[in-house]
């Protein structure tokens, strides 16, 4: 029975899907398997570009997802119009709520979003990215050349923890204008 219910699913969003209309590689339009399996291979951003060469410039790469590369669809998709309502959040793709903490810009509602979304924009303007991509370029080099030098003396590195180390650097630097060097010194501690 259970396998009936799988082909049945899969011939739906197949043909009966409203998405049905749109082109894509038929074992991924009808279940998700495909697309969960690249994914997690991290050749999902290639296996689409592929598709888009294949298919054109919208592609259904899952049963209920579309693809598109047109730079005009971001708008159209994600841009808040004055005359059209947000679009709704797929409460999926968050954390669950914990209740009696304050849950921030991603669960807040439209209004408190809104007031969130302006404090929160000028951090995000292009002069302000622009202001901080040499610093974060100077992080990025860091990060390797020290990689480097350990990698000389082990190759097996722990990644997260470098990957810690920068991310504190970076945050210091944000938020009181100094960083460590310890994760500098990592390298001649590390065996």
């Amino acid at each position: 029975m259970s396998i009936l219910c799988t082909f049945l699913y899969g011939i739906y969003n197949a043909f009966f899907h409203p998405l049905s209309k749109y082109p894509g590689p038929p074992l991924w339009t009808s279940y998700r398997l495909l697309y969960t399996i690249r994914n997690i291979q991290g050749v999902l951003p290639f296996r689409v570009l592929e598709f888009h060469r294949r298919y054109g410039p919208v592609v259904r790469i899952a049963p209920n997802e579309l693809s598109f590369i047109d730079k005009a669809a971001w708008q159209d998709i994600y841009g808040l119009l004055p005359d059209r309502t947000q679009n709704r959040k797929d409460r999926e793709a968050y954390t669950p709520d914990t209740p009696g903490r304050n849950q921030g810009i991603i669960h807040a509602n439209d209004a408190d979003h809104a007031k969130l979304r302006k404090i929160y924009a000028p951090a995000f303007s292009s002069q302000a990215l622009e202001e901080q991509s040499k610093m974060l370029t100077e992080f990025a080099d860091l990060l390797v050349n020290q990689l480097q030098k350990a990698a000389s003396k082990n190759p097996v590195q722990d990644m997260t923890r470098w990957y810690n180390f920068v991310t504190f650097d970076i945050t210091g630097r944000f938020a009181i204008g100094k960083s460590s060097i310890a994760w500098r010194m990592q390298t001649t501690t590390s065996s």
